[in-house]
Order: C-alpha cells, then sequence, then structure tokens
C-alpha cells in the first residue's frame, strides 16, 4: 500500500515574546539594583562573560585561535 499524505495530530501553539538577550539582561540588572534585588548573574561570572567577549573579539581582528590555556586564565 501507498501513502499518499502525511497528517499532523492536534497542535499546540504558544505565543511567545521574544527580546533580545542584552537588553532582557539590562532590564533585569535595573530592576535588581532598583528593588534591592539580587543580580540576574553573578558578578563573578558576569566578569568571565565580558573577558570572553573581549578575548573573541580580539580573536576575530588577529585571526589568532583562542587556547585552552588562554580560557583556563579568564576561569581564575
Amino acid at each position: 500500500d501507498l501513502i499518499n499524505s502525511v497528517a499532523e495530530g492536534e497542535m499546540t501553539r504558544y505565543s511567545i515574546h521574544r527580546r533580545e538577550p542584552l537588553a532582557v539582561e539590562l532590564d533585569e540588572f535595573a530592576s535588581a539594583v532598583r528593588d534591592g534585588g539580587p543580580p540576574p548573574v553573578a558578578p563573578r561570572d558576569a566578569v568571565i562573560a565580558l573577558l570572553l567577549a573581549r578575548m573573541m573579539v580580539e580573536s576575530a581582528q588577529t585571526g589568532r585561535v583562542i587556547d585552552g590555556r588562554a580560557l583556563e586564565e579568564v576561569m581564575r
């Protein structure tokens, strides 16, 4: 027997409000400062993210690969 068509079962659609991640992070940080709550990201993790981002920009500009030792330095 040849199957002529494919049918999907029931589908549930969800409305998802998409926002730019950095805008969400900044909004959450501002809320934490304003309301006295905890920051959305631990300070150490934020510094590591910034250092990694800087390393990636430098890598893109110079063409040098980021090696494991450099990543270990950032994580300390």
